[in-house]
């Protein structure tokens, strides 16, 4: 039988305390979306409790991997945007956003392409016999379903590298648009920035959530053999904010 030592509360302890200092940091912040994203992580956290952690044994399946690992890599990256935000670091914020964005691109393609998910968690980039598929392509695909999250991933990619966009990020407009002002170290964000790093953010956190239901429905309902077992051993610690996982050796 797997334990888990924590709570979800505790798990929303780091979250609840940025989404707090972001809300005095910028007007532009509303309550409803502090408290609707307050609410994300909370079913992010329920999910991978539910999700993840098998009641019946130690050994899990492929789609418990990859479920784990995106809402991992959803909860870090979102951690990220926010501490980003607080700090006014905003390279740090728009590359969680970035990999954000390519995080529920994998997770949207596995959804519609189930026979992909053992690619996912086992593909290796230099092996010619894995046929993994773009991070672009994926993220063109999510592009269908959310309006403009391609353009929005274009304008992160070409920021985040250190092209003009980023060099310039530096220097803040007055209000005559003749003069600049040096925002070192910290950057200016415009509130309409912010909404607009919000809205992404809010929009990424409930496919993340409507598709993780989808896939874990779906394996309901899939023997485990046809599933495949991964081959994991699952540990708990106490002093982490998630549990362990060991991987001890891989069932081809």
């Amino acid at each position: 039988m797997v334990s888990i030592d924590t709570t979800i509360e505790h798990l929303q302890d780091k979250e609840i305390s940025l989404i707090d200092d972001l809300s005095e940091t910028y007007s532009a912040f509303q309550a409803s979306d502090a408290i609707y994203i307050q609410r994300m992580f909370f079913l992010l956290h329920e999910s991978f409790l539910q999700y993840y952690l098998s009641p019946q044994n130690n050994q899990m399946t492929q789609l418990q991997v990859f479920l784990g690992g995106i809402i991992f890599r959803t909860v870090d990256l979102s951690q990220g945007i926010l501490q980003g935000l607080v700090d006014k670091n905003i390279h740090v914020a728009y590359s969680s956003i970035r990999g954000l964005i390519e995080t529920v691109a994998v997770l949207n393609y596995v959804k519609k392409n189930k026979d992909y998910l053992s690619t996912a968690i086992k593909g290796q980039r230099d092996d010619p016999d894995t046929d993994l598929v773009n991070v672009l392509t994926q993220v063109d695909h999510l592009d269908r379903r959310l309006d403009g999250i391609q353009d929005t991933y274009d304008y992160l990619s070409n920021f985040i590298h250190p092209n003009p966009a980023s060099i310039h990020s530096l220097y803040a407009p007055e209000t005559d648009g003749q003069t600049f002002k040096a925002s070192y170290p910290e950057a200016e964000l415009s509130d309409g920035e912010i909404k607009t790093i919000v809205e992404d953010l809010i929009r990424l956190l409930e496919t993340t959530y409507d598709d993780l239901a989808e896939l874990y429905s779906y394996g309901r309902f899939v023997d485990a053999y046809h599933a495949g077992s991964y081959g994991l051993t699952i540990y708990h610690t106490k002093d982490g904010l998630y549990t362990t996982a060991v991987m001890r050796y891989l069932v081809s």
